[in-house]
């Protein structure tokens, strides 16, 4: 069980600055503007 933990965490890194990259690169505009 404990595969399963780190792997969710180092997914959930992955997610989270994959995710905050497109954001900025995508949504980054709509949401100034």
């Amino acid at each position: 069980m404990r595969m399963t933990v780190d792997a969710m965490i180092v997914f959930m890194m992955f997610i989270m600055f994959f995710w905050i990259g497109w954001l900025l690169a995508r949504g980054g505009d709509l949401v100034v503007s």
